[in-house]
């Protein structure tokens, strides 16, 4: 057997803003063997309660709450959608992300 020795991440990151009240999560999710994307991340941004934040996972996220959906692959492209509608990707790039801010 031959091949690349290569390692594999699957976590999930938190980012949040008691200020403005925004919580992103991330996770970075674990390559399979076969037919799945290598690399891959999803997350949500959505607004949260500072004072009584329980929401550890994009599922339990209430979709009235979101406000845009992050999926891509982290080496490659990050796509987002903006709202709680379907996936619509769009690709995020670093002029986008300074206008956000």
């Amino acid at each position: 057997m031959t091949g690349t020795l290569n390692v594999s991440v699957a976590d999930t990151c938190y980012i949040t803003c008691p200020k403005t009240g925004l919580k992103v999560i991330l996770e970075y999710q674990e390559e399979g063997w076969l037919g799945r994307s290598q690399n891959k991340v999803v997350g949500v941004i959505f607004k949260y309660d500072p004072k009584n934040d329980t929401t550890m996972k994009i599922k339990d996220v209430a979709e009235k709450d979101v406000l845009a959906r992050i999926d891509g692959c982290w080496q490659d492209k990050v796509y987002y959608t903006l709202g709680n509608k379907p996936f619509n990707k769009v690709s995020v790039s670093f002029s986008t992300l300074s206008l956000m801010s």
